[in-house]
């Protein structure tokens, strides 16, 4: 995947990118969190060495009860800090060692996230998504995204003669985020710009639902 973006939350921002996992961003005693899916609670390990393509090796501690839970198999959420920049990435445990130091061998990953900080009170990216209702059926590029709601941009070739959504209407909303699957939101539009290059729209989130809890997760975990 290419996609690239921007997020942010706290007063803090990040520019978010997704690209293909380049080696000179991994370095030797580079400290890596590792954590399950969703989950808050993060071991902290060192990168010590790697198979390019096959591994990376982490010494990192496993007490008897982390064992079980990051047992061969499991899927976790590795992130690093580089110049600034925190990187993120899935990838499958694929062994542990005790002797003589607690070890963990990592699926080398193929793609990556960034996650470079800047200044802003919200996620700003890069997303496509679908968002229609009865009157109308959109696909547009989400511009950037809260907890709260997001804006987003129709462009011209994409707005059909007779379909409009109006400010004050309800609608749903398709998009995609790496890991998650797809989510369905359901909105409300706050507000609507018209331009020659097209609609921009502001929309605010249900706070219910199931695809709505997966968001606010995957957002609290890009700050955490």
């Amino acid at each position: 995947m290419a996609t690239k973006g921007n997020g942010s939350a706290n007063g803090r921002e990040f520019k978010v990118m997704r690209d293909h996992w380049a080696d000179h961003r991994i370095y030797f005693g580079a400290t890596v969190h590792v954590s399950k899916v969703m989950e808050r609670e993060k071991l902290a390990g060192r990168i010590i060495g790697l198979s390019e393509y096959k591994y990376l090796i982490l010494e990192i501690p496993l007490v008897i009860g982390h064992r079980a839970r990051y047992a061969p198999g499991s899927t976790v959420v590795a992130k690093f800090v580089s110049e600034a920049t925190v990187y993120g990435f899935y990838s499958e445990v694929l062994q542990l060692q005790y002797d003589p130091a607690p070890i963990m061998y990592l699926k080398y990953p193929t793609e990556v996230e960034s996650f470079e900080f800047r200044s802003s009170k919200r996620f700003v990216c890069n997303v496509p998504a679908r968002m229609y209702n009865d009157n109308a059926h959109y696909y547009c590029l989400i511009s950037d995204i809260s907890s709260g709601g997001c804006h987003l941009t129709v462009h011209q070739h994409s707005l059909k003669g007779g379909e409009h959504i109006a400010e004050g209407e309800r609608v749903r909303l398709l998009l995609n985020l790496y890991g998650l699957g797809e989510l369905s939101l359901d909105c409300k539009v706050r507000g609507v710009k018209k331009s020659a290059a097209g609609h921009s729209y502001g929309v605010e989130f249900d706070t219910q639902g199931e695809s709505y809890g997966r968001l606010e997760k995957y957002l609290d975990m890009l700050c955490s």
